[in-house]
């Protein structure tokens, strides 16, 4: 392992990659462990879903606001589709959905097609029941129903994403390196983490991005705690995410 990485990061999916690099830009010696291949796990299989519409959860929405800010730097790679989410139901219901997400930009109401802006970035758009068939014809059979078109939201590369992650990892100094985590030396109860010379105190901090992959509940037995992070005697860091 490399001398006195002040961050170890286990696992090099999507979630550990992205934990590196954010720390990497903040001036942090990261190191990533990973025992097989990169982004070989479920970040190989997935395709990323996103959206700022969340009715009644402000804070998410903001979070995944901020995540899309993030995201712009490697749109090239990610590749983000933009087409939307489409909602479809009671004009009613729709409405009320649309009351309780003010966070995802203006309503705009749409008698009929003419008005409705399809290249529009953000925002939402209230199809009601007249209009539903003229600007989606493959919903026209759909009598009395509305449709509620949010943006932004799409999906993106979460393959495309990784890569471009751990290239910008390795440009601010961070490391990949392939083992498999086995435990941590234990000390007091705790479990600090040593990367340097045998009797350093003082060491990394040890961060378990915990996402749906191989890992299982008895990976952190010699830890001594459940999924987080460990840093000499403190408690587990839990979510600790760019």
């Amino acid at each position: 392992m490399p001398a006195n990485p002040e961050v170890l990061v286990v696992g090099a999916g999507i979630l550990g990659l992205s934990a590196a690099h954010f720390l990497a830009e903040r001036g942090l010696r990261v190191t990533v462990l990973e025992r097989g291949d990169p982004l070989a796990c479920t970040s190989d299989k997935s395709t990323e879903c996103y959206r700022v519409f969340w009715p009644g959860n402000e804070a998410l929405a903001a979070l995944v606001g901020r995540s899309l800010d993030l995201l712009q730097g490697f749109a090239a790679v990610a590749r983000p589709n933009r087409r939307g989410y489409l909602y479809v139901g009671e004009e009613e219901s729709l409405l009320l959905m649309a009351q309780e997400a003010p966070h995802a930009g203006p309503l705009r109401v749409h008698k009929r097609a003419l008005s409705y802006p399809k290249e529009a970035a953000w925002g939402l758009d209230l199809v009601r029941p007249g209009a539903l068939g003229e600007v989606f014809p493959y919903l026209g059979h759909l009598r009395g129903r509305a449709a509620l078109h949010v943006r932004p939201a799409g999906w993106f590369s979460a393959q495309g994403l990784g890569m471009g992650l751990l290239e910008a990892l390795r440009q601010r100094g961070g490391r990949l390196i392939h083992g498999e985590f086995l435990e941590l030396e234990r000390e007091g109860g705790a479990a600090p983490v040593r990367p340097g010379p045998p009797g350093r105190r003082g060491g990394a901090l040890a961060l378990f991005p915990s996402g749906p992959g191989s890992w299982s509940r008895a990976s952190w037995a010699p830890c001594g705690h459940g999924p987080g992070a460990s840093r000499g005697g403190r408690a587990p860091l839990q979510g600790l995410v760019p």
